[in-house]
């Protein structure tokens, strides 16, 4: 996953939480209005549905009193930006399928500049 795309604070969380989490914690709960993190571990947060109590206690410890905008789906557009930069690289339909964890047809479909969130969705 690139996060380089990323602004800092979302950088910080994926460092804090790492990339994987991150990505969950997006598809579960990005796309809110901009979200409080408090300066306390505090329970009843949104992204304790996706997160454990001890990442949450490093967020709360390491960003507490900011506020952060998830993005919506990052997995899906970070799939779509990891095809496109394999395909550069050179690597056939199937090596990309399979290091991206999708499949075929959907590689062929991005290659393609076809709309794949409409047949996704």
């Amino acid at each position: 996953m690139n996060t380089d795309v990323l602004s800092e604070p979302l950088q910080r969380l994926a460092w804090l939480i790492g990339q994987d989490r991150f990505a969950d914690l997006c598809d579960a709960c990005g796309g809110l209005d901009t979200v409080y993190i408090p300066k306390r571990l505090t329970m009843g947060h949104p992204w304790l549905r996706v997160l454990t109590i001890e990442e949450w206690a490093k967020v709360t410890t390491a960003m507490g009193g900011e506020r952060i905008f998830l993005p919506r789906y990052f997995t899906r557009a970070q799939k779509k930006v990891d095809v496109l930069t394999l395909a550069e690289r050179g690597l056939t339909t199937r090596q990309i399928s399979l290091e991206v964890k999708v499949g075929e047809r959907y590689v062929r479909r991005v290659l393609a500049g076809l709309d794949v969130k409409k047949v996704e969705s």
